[in-house]
């Protein structure tokens, strides 16, 4: 999916991934506003 990333550069590499924890509860996350939901 780094082909639709905002930005992108020759330099560009995927964002990190973490394991969802019950730690992690009330995280907030936030995005640039340029990124793409692939979701949607």
């Amino acid at each position: 999916m780094l082909d639709l990333a905002f930005g992108l550069t020759k330099t560009s590499r995927l964002g990190c991934q973490i394991i969802m924890t019950e730690e992690l509860d009330g995280l907030v996350v936030r995005l640039p506003g340029g990124s793409n939901n692939a979701m949607k």
